[in-house]
């Protein structure tokens, strides 16, 4: 890469301690309990809060079937979900903070992780229905600063950003198969800019996830669909050409696990929409300028030689280590020459090689 975006790191070939966080999970006190992270990130050298949901949970019944009534108070949307489908959680579940990604990317697909605080309630209904509604604010940059977040660059939503998702999982006996939609609108202050307005975003998912598990192996498969529409009136005052674009993420992904150690992955993304030439500036090839798009596949293995309950130190040390190599067949609008200065998709595929220890 060029060195400017990696330093102190070296253009390639570089070893980094990536992350280490502290997690607590589990009860508070009575039916209140949280998942939460702080993470030591090795490549910016910085610590700060990570994902964080506190939730109130009870459960009874309604009709003869049970039901989980709860509220949820978290800092990224979809962190809270429970399928492996949404942006939070989908895979690939750990990548290399060196290797370059492409530029553009759905509101609801990080960019507001960490920087945002949300009160929403949801249901589950006879283990088979969920239903969440949810609203985001943004921390202001004060708050962010004193969790460790960088507030410069950052944008801000503008009064309250509702989430909602809804999902159905019927189970026959080693199956299940989720069908859900999840969707997010905000009004965005770019870069925190007053005086010029607000961008209005629409994001709205489709997603879907089967599973088949026995003692022997887990296979599970996954797939999501986002659509976005974005409504630029402020953002064409300050780096849009357009006043209006869409966006499109799709991602998918096929995993076999064999006798809890042998894991293999595959996955596929494809990202597209409205060309934009001074929103999507890295994109510079003159025959796809301002244009976002950007596909590829993904390939993991790993070994985790201790989840089947023979760890040292069971149940406190498992670890897992792998090899996971990307392969892009665009990359931020073209598969050749896409920066306008001869630099090809392919240049930035990676190979990662990992361990991850969980004590």
């Amino acid at each position: 890469q060029d060195p400017a975006d990696v330093a102190p790191f070296n253009t390639n070939d570089n070893f980094a301690i990536q992350q280490a966080s502290l997690f607590y999970g589990g009860k508070i006190v009575g039916d209140l309990g949280a998942f939460a992270q702080a993470t030591y990130n090795g490549i910016s050298n910085k610590v700060s809060w990570d994902n964080t949901d506190v939730r109130w949970a009870k459960s009874g019944s309604i009709g003869g079937k049970d039901i989980i009534v709860g509220l949820t108070v978290n800092n990224n949307p979809t962190v809270q979900d429970v399928w492996n489908t949404v942006p939070a959680w989908r895979f690939p579940y750990i990548t290399s903070g060196l290797a370059p990604t492409p530029s553009a990317a759905t509101l609801i697909e990080g960019a507001f992780s960490q920087q945002v605080i949300s009160a929403g309630a949801y249901a589950y209904y006879n283990n088979l229905i969920y239903a969440e509604f949810s609203g985001y604010g943004s921390l202001s940059p004060n708050a962010l600063h004193d969790l460790g977040v960088d507030p410069n660059g950052t944008s801000a939503i503008s009064g309250v950003a509702p989430y909602a998702r809804f999902a159905i999982e019927p189970a026959w006996g080693d199956n299940t198969l989720e069908l859900g939609a999840f969707g997010m609108m905000a009004n965005v202050v770019p870069q925190r800019t007053a005086g010029i307005g607000t961008d209005r975003y629409t994001d709205v998912g489709l997603d879907t996830q089967y599973q088949n598990i026995n003692d022997v192996r887990a296979i599970t498969l996954r797939a999501s669909y986002i659509h976005e529409d974005q409504q630029l009136g402020a953002s064409q005052v300050l780096f849009s050409s357009n006043g209006a674009n869409t966006l499109n993420s799709f991602n998918a992904s096929a995993s076999m696990i064999w006798h809890h150690m042998y894991s293999v992955t595959f996955g596929y993304f494809n990202l597209w929409g409205s060309p934009d030439a001074t929103l999507y500036s890295n994109s510079l090839n003159p025959a796809a300028l301002g244009n976002p798009n950007s596909d590829g596949v993904v390939l993991d293995l790993a070994w985790l030689p201790w989840s089947d309950g023979n760890s040292p130190l069971w149940p406190g040390f498992n670890a897992r280590f792998g090899i996971q190599a990307t392969a892009y067949g665009k990359f931020d609008g073209a598969r050749v020459n896409y920066n306008g200065a001869g630099t090809n998709a392919s240049d930035n595929n990676s190979v990662f090689l990992y361990a991850w220890l969980a004590l």
